[in-house]
């Protein structure tokens, strides 16, 4: 049977040990500059980024070997890559104690020394004993000195390992012999927030995954990437990645986490995702070429650490500027960090000026549940059918995400009885489908069946009693399939309760919840 990934076939060919060998000559003028820096570099604490930068040179020529030596056995070439960075630790500790012993860091002394390990050891210590580095003007003593070393081997051999399995986990075409040609799609998507989830779906049917992935809203620092691999005889592989703006050491970095490793697709699934995914679509073009305006990303970083306060603070400001994208961008970071912070007049009166910038239906809907939240339902309603026009022209979110929006905005403000005509709708819906298979009603953005029972149930607890709750439900089972049938009986059976092991059912077959 076919995997749902990338399995590597753990194959080394002869021909990688000439690679290593052939980069690792090369790796012995890299440990002699190495040395000739650190030694001369007075100061320790700017010596952890010469060994960083040297581990990396490490790690590439360990990629080199697992690329042109086609290993796909990544724990062999983890151990490779580690020798490969144990010699280069062991040669730039050649030169080094060259230039400690007064001959400088020359060929002949550090051939030397490389050929006699035991003067090698005892040079060291002599030199771990008598202090050579300082510290602010201390000088280091021996067993301090012995950790900064222990430290330094310990990158040396674990960034080149690491660096040359992940390279041997690549895909690769057996059938042709050659790695699988790598294709970073331009199109982004939606940050996936429940990454187990979407993967549990992905795997029944890994083609529906355009139907799967939310389109992405344009800019605010995060976003889900795709990134194709290919082979020549048809094999086709796909990478998802989350990215969004940090806040690290009062620093904005990208983080890059993987959400999806090497999922396998067919071609025809392969063919559709270049497609579409080759170039962005002409509504998201203009979005997609332009990065965040540099100056929101310290206030996109605070709303991504949910500091949402200095978010508002930093992206205020920016709300009156000349530039559209900037200026509606402000607005969308200070309304969501307002919403999180439960401001919702503040939240308002974002909104609608992004409304005014982008009159979408994705903004008009959140204008409908942030008056909902500041206690105007009627507000909120007229602003709901405005949503419903814009978004029978745009198409840009499900018909039932309006809905359920609003279901959830008024359940959450203690409304729960002015949410139950909007229910009702959503139950139609249902019945209307008749099927609640999950990847048929995935693939038409409608919630799970599962997640509508779990959040109708608070709705239905604090408006009708437990028997007309029942009634209620009983009433969908004339008009749905068998599946849907069994699990609203045994919805009913439990009281109308998801059993404690709910959320982990919901992942596996059920679904996400039905909330935007």
């Amino acid at each position: 049977m076919t995997s749902l990934y990338y399995r590597p076939s753990g194959r080394f060919p002869p021909e990688a040990l000439w690679c290593a060998l052939l980069c690792a000559l090369a790796a012995v003028p890299l440990a002699w500059l190495y040395a000739r820096l650190t030694f001369h570099n007075p100061l320790v604490p700017a010596n952890p980024m010469l060994t960083g930068g040297f581990a990396v040179a490490l790690g590439t020529l360990g990629m080199l070997v697992a690329r042109y030596g086609k290993v796909r056995h990544p724990l062999k070439m983890a151990r490779l890559g580690a020798a490969l960075g144990l010699f280069g630790w062991y040669c730039q500790w050649a030169a080094w104690l060259a230039a400690a012993s007064g001959g400088g860091a020359a060929a002949a002394g550090m051939l030397w020394f490389a050929a006699h390990p035991l003067a090698m050891a005892r040079t060291a210590w002599r030199l771990s004993e008598a202090g050579i580095w300082t510290l602010f003007g201390h000088v280091l003593p021996g067993p301090l000195l012995l950790l900064v070393w222990l430290a330094e081997l310990l990158i040396l051999a674990s960034v080149p390992r690491l660096m040359s399995q992940v390279r041997a986990r690549a895909p690769f075409c057996e059938a042709t012999g050659r790695w699988a040609e790598r294709i970073s799609l331009p199109k982004k998507f939606s940050f996936v927030e429940d990454g187990p989830l979407l993967l549990a779906s992905l795997e029944h049917n890994p083609d529906a995954m355009l139907d799967v992935l939310p389109p992405w809203p344009g800019h605010m620092g995060r976003h889900a990437s795709l990134c194709l691999y290919r082979c020549a005889s048809g094999e086709a592989y796909v990478s998802i990645t989350n990215e969004e703006l940090t806040l690290t050491d009062g620093k904005v970095r990208w983080r890059d986490t993987r959400v999806a490793d090497f999922l396998r697709l067919s071609e025809a699934g392969a063919d559709l995702l270049v497609l579409m995914c080759g170039k962005p679509s002409p509504a998201q073009a203009d979005d997609e070429a332009a990065p965040d305006p540099p100056e929101l990303e310290l206030a996109i970083a605070h709303l991504n650490e949910d500091a949402f306060a200095q978010a508002i603070e930093q992206a205020r400001p920016h709300t009156r500027s000349d530039k559209l994208l900037c200026r509606s961008d402000a607005n969308r970071i200070c309304a969501l960090a307002c919403s999180r912070l439960g401001q919702w007049e503040a939240a308002f009166g974002h909104w609608h000026a992004l409304f005014l910038d982008e009159p979408s239906a994705n903004t008009a809907v959140q204008l409908a549940t942030s008056s909902v939240m500041a206690g105007s339902v009627a507000r909120g309603e007229t602003w709901l059918l405005k949503a419903g026009d814009i978004n029978n022209d745009t198409g840009e979110m499900p018909a039932v995400a309006l809905q359920t929006n609003f279901i959830d905005a008024l359940g959450d403000s203690g409304r729960a009885r002015e949410a139950l005509p909007y229910l009702d709708g959503v139950k139609r819906l249902y019945e209307r489908m008749h099927v609640t298979d999950p990847r048929f009603l995935q693939s038409r953005r409608i919630p799970y069946f599962l997640a509508f029972l779990e959040h109708s149930a608070p709705i239905l607890g604090a408006t009708l009693s437990t028997e007309q709750a029942h009634d209620w439900y009983a009433s969908m089972l004339p008009h749905i399939d068998q599946d849907g049938k069994a699990a609203l009986c045994r919805w009913l059976a439990q009281g109308m309760r998801a059993p404690p092991a709910a959320s982990a059912a919901g992942a596996s077959g059920d679904g996400p919840p039905s909330g935007a």
